[in-house]
C-alpha cells in the first residue's frame, strides 16, 4: 500500500511540476506567441456567453500553457524562440 502511495504522489509531482517551475524559470521568450497577434483573454462568463465560454478558456489554455514555446521548438526545429 505504502509503494502505491508513494507512485500516485510521484505521478501528480510530475503532472503539477512544470506548472509550478514556470513562474520561477519563464524568460520574456515566453511571455509572447511569437506571431502577429496577442494571447487570448481569458473570457467572461455571463448568460450571454454562456455558449462561448468553454472555446474561450480553450484558447485561454492553449496560450498560456506552461513552456508552450519551449514544446513548439521541439516539434518544429525551424522555429526559433523569442529572445
Amino acid at each position: 500500500m505504502k509503494r502505491t502511495h508513494i507512485m500516485i504522489a510521484v505521478f501528480f509531482a510530475c503532472i503539477l511540476s512544470p506548472n509550478l517551475l514556470f513562474p520561477i524559470l519563464k524568460t520574456t521568450a515566453d511571455e509572447g506567441t511569437g506571431e502577429n497577434r496577442s494571447l487570448a483573454a481569458f473570457p467572461t462568463l455571463s448568460l450571454e456567453t454562456i455558449d462561448t465560454f468553454p472555446s474561450g478558456v480553450e484558447d485561454w489554455i492553449n496560450d498560456h500553457a506552461a513552456f508552450r514555446i519551449v514544446h513548439a521548438c521541439y516539434i518544429y526545429p525551424e522555429l526559433k524562440p523569442l529572445p
